[in-house]
């Protein structure tokens, strides 16, 4: 699928378990139908690694960035997530949208801003309760990959 593969850092990474995800992602990608456009943006990120194989400190940067990037080509094209994506991103959704303003009414209504902090684990729970709910339905519909979001 891949014209070129990631080589293997020669230098002990400092984010072994973000290099074995990538590696992991890029396998299981291998057995989906992906478009043209994902396949050529994706080779764009593994040859991107492989130039910078030599610096570690840049190739441990652009390993996180290129993981990232490629998870969001992969949502786009074929609506495929890793594990707990949705989690991670109602929770911080939650929080903001709900939470806050939430602490804040709380807050202004009995006239003391320190209740503002009331309203945070509302919003965490809305949020992980909503998030939740669309990994199940996202593992139920065979949409979500065996991995974890770095």
């Amino acid at each position: 699928m891949y014209t070129n593969k990631l080589i293997p850092a020669t230098h002990p990474s400092t984010n072994a378990y973000i290099y074995n995800q990538f590696v992991t992602l890029l396998d299981e990608l291998e057995s989906h139908k992906l478009s043209t456009k994902t396949l050529q943006n994706i080779q764009k990120q593994v040859n991107k690694l492989n130039s910078m194989v030599c610096n570690e400190q840049l190739w441990d940067k652009q390993l996180k960035i290129s993981y990232r990037k490629i998870i969001k080509l992969v949502k786009k094209d074929i609506d495929l997530v890793p594990k707990n994506y949705y989690l991670q991103h109602f929770v911080a959704i939650g929080l903001s949208a709900i939470g806050i303003p939430v602490g804040v009414l709380i807050g202004f209504l009995l006239n003391n801003m320190i209740l503002i902090s009331l309203g945070v684990p509302f919003g965490l729970a809305i949020g992980a309760a909503i998030g939740k709910h669309l990994d199940k339905k996202a593992f139920k519909q065979h949409k979500q990959l065996s991995i974890d979001l770095c």
